[in-house]
């Protein structure tokens, strides 16, 4: 594979076809900078025309589909992360001001007493709220769970299928790799 781009192309043909596409401001992480910046200066070309290399290879390699797909569900599994959060915190919101607000009032101005309400705390919440609210908490929850759902079947496409070493033994699960003690 030659390394400058214009090798497989004759001046001509370049000539003709020099309706490249051009992007300006083009940012790249400092690791992914580096590494590009210093094999281009160790082959003596141009940062560019390393980059563009790169990408021509991709693309004849077909490498480039599997890299679009990998950052498609990269992006999604970003949108799920961020509604779980979302998620969350509207449940701790509307537990914290809905149901748990009266044991968090008498805590605060009594100062958490040994007594207070034992027994009420371990009362479920169905007891502290209204039809309403438990029918938001209720489909909170299963959305959340939804959201783990589609995000382990992404997760099972995105790492790689090295698993970390479990076994059973005889004294119950063995966890990690075996290490000769010297």
């Amino acid at each position: 594979m030659p390394l400058n781009y214009t090798e497989n192309y004759s001046k001509k043909w370049l000539k003709m076809n020099n309706k490249h596409g051009y992007c300006r401001g083009t940012y790249y992480k400092p690791h992914v900078y580096t590494f590009i910046r210093n094999a281009a200066k160790s082959l003596d070309i141009s940062f560019n025309a390393y980059v563009n290399r790169l990408l021509e290879h991709a693309i004849t390699e077909g490498t480039a589909e599997a890299i679009g797909e990998t950052l498609k569900l990269e992006k999604r599994r970003d949108l799920l992360l961020r509604e779980e959060s979302s998620l969350r915190q509207r449940l701790t919101v509307i537990l914290r001001s809905g149901a748990h607000l009266q044991d968090y009032a008498e805590k605060l101005l009594l100062g958490g007493q040994e007594e207070i309400s034992r027994i009420r705390n371990r009362t479920g919440v169905y007891a502290y709220v209204d039809s309403k609210e438990l029918d938001v908490i209720l489909r909170i929850l299963q959305r959340r769970e939804d959201l783990v759902k589609e995000l382990i079947t992404l997760e099972d496409k995105l790492l790689p299928q090295t698993r970390y070493p479990v076994a059973p033994s005889d004294k119950g699960w063995k966890i990690g790799r075996s290490r000769s003690r010297a």
